[in-house]
């Protein structure tokens, strides 16, 4: 299933139903903001999804928290592959520790193999975090954690 949102449109949420999604292996959406996102998560299940690809806009850290969580929740325990991508950096926030503290939501999938995490923050990993990710992701295969850099400002 491939979700875009190009537009501004909002969930209706008079005739939304949540579901069980029992055959879905693959979820990739495109979208500017991750509320409604987290919103269906939190309210579904993906038993058989395999692979996980979210590329966003806008991605202030009380998102990137709600939409790990809301994703470790959701019962996809053969989860093998997530891809979370920002398309810019978030405006006027302060960047620290949490968005690594959101990515040990991740640890409750043991069958991931693949993680790749391309933000416009500073992701902050010490040497208990990997040592934990490696006996929790046993047959992970490739970890890219990746931070574009800021255009340079020159002096005028």
């Amino acid at each position: 299933m491939r979700i875009n949102e190009y537009t501004h449109y909002r969930l209706d949420w008079d005739n939304l139903y949540f579901a069980r999604f029992l055959n879905l292996t693959t979820l990739i959406l495109y979208v500017q903001t991750c509320t409604d996102v987290i919103t269906v998560m939190q309210h579904s299940e993906f038993p058989s999804l395999k692979e996980f690809q979210i590329y966003v806009g806008v991605f202030p850290w009380a998102e990137a928290e709600e939409l790990c969580r809301a994703l470790s929740l959701c019962k996809a325990c053969d989860l093998e592959s997530i891809e979370i991508s920002t398309y810019g950096p978030t405006a006027q926030e302060q960047f620290s520790e949490q968005y690594s503290t959101a990515i040990k939501n991740f640890l409750r999938f043991p069958q991931l193999r693949t993680l790749r995490l391309s933000l416009y923050c500073p992701i902050y990993i010490d040497n208990d975090f990997l040592l934990e990710a490696m006996s929790s992701w046993p047959h992970i295969r490739y970890l890219k954690l990746y931070r574009p850099r800021f255009p340079s400002v020159s002096p005028a």
